[in-house]
């Protein structure tokens, strides 16, 4: 689904590494070509030779007030990107993070975040479970094979993506 998605949206790729991230520009912003989202042009392809080693912190700079930010979940929460981001609560403002069912040693529940960012879970797991049922919250009942449909309709169209993905082939 993820492969689908990255032609449709602007994504950022993050990929773990020893110490450093790796961060992929795979599609320029279709704000700048076609003024929305949902552009199904691929418009430029980094060659794997020219990738670009950057930090957590680097590779989150990218998200801007006002974002909506979908966050990959299950086993591949990329929790070094996510606690970068909350690092910078005090310079965003009004960031949805949309999740489905996220994992690791993440809190969400913090006070000094509540003008910064907005957890709309579309599968409530452990550590965003008390935001869920908060004001600085909510939850999307919805099944998971329905789930693409929100970004393929523009139901929630997506400004960034962090998501885990296997280190590139040698």
């Amino acid at each position: 689904t993820m492969d689908r998605i990255a032609v449709m949206f602007p994504l950022n790729y993050v990929l773990p590494m020893p110490i450093r991230m790796i961060f992929i520009t795979i599609v320029d912003d279709c704000r700048q070509c076609c003024g929305s989202h949902g552009c199904l042009l691929l418009r430029k392809i980094i060659p794997m030779f020219t990738i670009n080693y950057i930090s957590a912190e680097e590779a989150v700079s990218v998200v801007k007030t006002g974002d909506r930010v979908f966050i990959h979940g299950s086993a591949a929460t990329p929790v070094p990107l996510v606690k970068a981001l909350q690092r910078r609560y005090n310079e965003l403002h009004h960031v949805e993070l949309v999740s489905i069912t996220l994992m690791g040693e993440l809190d969400f529940d913090n006070p000094l975040w509540r003008e910064s960012f907005f957890v709309n879970s579309l599968f409530v797991s452990a550590c965003n479970r008390k935001i869920a049922n908060s004001v600085d919250g909510d939850y999307v009942p919805i099944f998971l094979s329905q789930i693409p449909q929100l970004f393929r309709r523009n139901i929630l169209p997506i400004d960034v993506a962090m998501i885990q993905v296997s280190p590139p082939d040698k």
